[in-house]
This record gives structure tokens, C-alpha cells and sequence, in this order.
């Protein structure tokens, strides 16, 4: 794979997301994160592609947990969105087809306990409130999943790969530091078209 595929979903995204983030700017998911989820989910999926140990740990199924609090509308809004776009027949990860795991944080949970019960390849953290980034970090580099998100400032907290937006275009943001401590090795292809932090 070369970065000519990552390019032109980089240059296709800008219109329909400044579009979207106009109609739905009141709402308080589409303050949380910087484009719709029909919109940054494939280009995070495909940032994943570019991680060299990924696809080898996958067996048959990307097994993909959501992190969210259904208690909370912006963040169930966020969850409902994803389950859409993962649910047509063209969305694959690695070629893989997707099971959703979804991961309920309402209320008074231990998150790094949680994710311990599960058997995830991939965790998505949509908007929430009160979670600790830390143990959500913490589990990852201890079961070896990659972490992705919608809302730019997670991954300065700790979580591998979101997207932002840059003169209203998408921009991969990646934790370096993080997305090395759970065993990624990110090509330095797609870190070129990064903002890469560390």
C-alpha cells in the first residue's frame, strides 16, 4: 500500500465535513470531535493499515471496542453514528470485516479493569466525561490494541491516532509515544502526512 490511497481520502473529506460541522455545529458531539464519524472513521481505519504489526494479530475478525457512555447523548450520538458506518458491507479494516464491542463507561467503572474482560484489536473512545484517559492508555499497552478517536485533544492525552481539522481539511494527529508503547509500528509514510506528537 502506498500513501497514494491515504491522499485522496485526505483531499475528499473537506467539503462535506465544513458541511457537516455547519448543520450540526449546535450539537454537542460535533464540538467534541472534529468531523463526523462517517467522515473520520475510514480515514482512521485506514491510518491502521499503515501499522505494520497490526493485520498479523488479526484473526478473521477486527474486533473493534467502543468506548462511550450511553448515559450521555452526545457521546451515545457519537456510538450510533459509528455503528452505522460499520455496519454496510464495504467497511472493512485490513480487509477484515468488523465486530463491534460496545463499552459502556457510565457511571462509577473501572475502565482498565473493563477493557481487561475484553478481547479487542481496536478501541475507539468517543466523547466522554469523567473517564481517565490513563487507565485507557495503561490497558492498551498492556493487551497490545491501538487506539483511535475522533476528538483531537484525546490523543494528546494519550490515545494513538484521531483527526483534527486543518483550514477544513482532515489532519492525522499521532501520539508516537503512545501508539509505540501497544506495539505500533507505523510506516513512515502515513507519519509524513501526519501532525505527529510525542
Amino acid at each position: 500500500m502506498t500513501s497514494r490511497i491515504l491522499i485522496p481520502l485526505l483531499r475528499s473529506v473537506p467539503l462535506r465535513a465544513a458541511t457537516l460541522l455547519v448543520l450540526f455545529g449546535g450539537s454537542c458531539a460535533a464540538q467534541s470531535i472534529a468531523a463526523p464519524v462517517e467522515m473520520h472513521l475510514p480515514l482512521l481505519t485506514k491510518v491502521i493499515e499503515y501499522d505494520r504489526t497490526f493485520r498479523v494479530k488479526i484473526d478473521k475478525v477486527v474486533k473493534l471496542g467502543v468506548i462511550y457512555q450511553k448515559s450521555w447523548r452526545p457521546s451515545a450520538e457519537v456510538f450510533d453514528e459509528l455503528v452505522s458506518v460499520t455496519s454496510r458491507a464495504s467497511f472493512t479494516v485490513c480487509g477484515f470485516p468488523v465486530q463491534i464491542i460496545p463499552i459502556d463507561v457510565s457511571g462509577d467503572v473501572d475502565v482498565h479493569e473493563l477493557l481487561g474482560k475484553y478481547s479487542v484489536d481496536l478501541v475507539y473512545l468517543a466523547p466522554v466525561r469523567g473517564v481517565s484517559l490513563e487507565e485507557i492508555t495503561r490497558a492498551s499497552e498492556e493487551q497490545h490494541f491501538r487506539t483511535i478517536t475522533g476528538v483531537p485533544r484525546y490523543v494528546e492525552e494519550g490515545i494513538d491516532i484521531g483527526v483534527d481539522l486543518r483550514n477544513d481539511r482532515p489532519l492525522i494527529v499521532i501520539n508516537l509515544t503512545a501508539a509505540k508503547a501497544c506495539g505500533a509500528d507505523l510506516s513512515a509514510q502515513v507519519l509524513r502526512l501526519a501532525r505527529v506528537v510525542e
